[in-house]
């Protein structure tokens, strides 16, 4: 089975006829639906349902539409990943970053590549940290832009710069005139925080082993208690 071969299949799906679909190819239609044929018997079923001179994918069809469209994604990927590892000054580069990035760093850093590469072009996926790691580990980023430091000892992480993390009070908080605040002067607070796999908190709320679920090493020493007010802002300076 050719790549092209799926290609055709792709476009005959959305033509739904064989002539329009060779057209559009500019191949001529026995060969297009010889193509057709042969995945067909591949595949041991028909793909498509005949209906005077049209076609319409059956069951199969969409099952097999899917699983091409996906393998005909993978191969362009990895023409571009190639041509970027033959060229660094061209090609695409696919990034993933926290979304609290996209309105500064990531920017800022693309603005600075493109004066020095301005042939690359980039594909910008915003995320939550896990996504971006997984996304790195399982091939889908050639980069990830994210904090704290993945775990996963298989990547390699490099420290851009630190990013200061602000405390927001009401007018008149008993903290609002301070212009540094201790993790521990928080402890009795309320906060509004995002969802555990967002939180920005995360590089310093890592688990106590053998403490079980709701033990955090410095969060737990410095007075902050599990329950439905746990999540809190902290006011340090954490690497990207």
């Amino acid at each position: 089975m050719e790549i092209r071969e799926l290609q055709w299949f792709v476009a005959l799906a959305e033509c739904e006829h064989v002539t329009s679909a060779a057209e559009r190819l500019n191949i001529a239609q026995p060969t297009l639906s010889r193509a057709l044929a042969r995945l067909e018997k591949r595949m041991g079923v028909a793909l498509f349902d005949r209906k005077q001179n049209r076609l319409h994918l059956n069951k199969y069809g969409e099952v097999f539409r899917a699983h091409a469209v996906r393998a005909i994604s993978e191969m362009d990927r990895a023409e571009q990943r190639i041509a970027t590892l033959i060229d660094p000054d061209t090609g695409t580069i696919t990034l993933g970053f926290l979304h609290s990035y996209g309105t500064w760093l990531v920017p800022a850093l693309l603005a600075g590549y493109h004066a020095i590469a301005p042939a690359t072009t980039f594909e910008l996926r915003g995320s939550a940290a896990d996504a971006v790691v997984d996304g790195v580990r399982q091939g889908r980023l050639d980069l990830g832009i994210t904090s704290p430091r993945p775990a996963d000892t298989t990547l390699r992480w490099t420290p851009l710069q630190n990013e200061p993390l602000s405390l927001l009070v009401p007018v008149g908080h008993r903290l609002a005139s301070h212009h540094r605040v201790r993790l521990a002067e928080l402890a009795a607070e309320d906060f509004l925080a995002l969802q555990p796999e967002f939180r920005p908190c995360a590089v310093v709320w890592k688990p106590v082993p053998d403490r079980g679920p709701g033990s955090w090493t410095r969060c737990s020493r410095d007075g902050f208690r599990t329950g439905a007010a746990a999540d809190r802002a902290p006011c340090w300076e954490r690497s990207s």
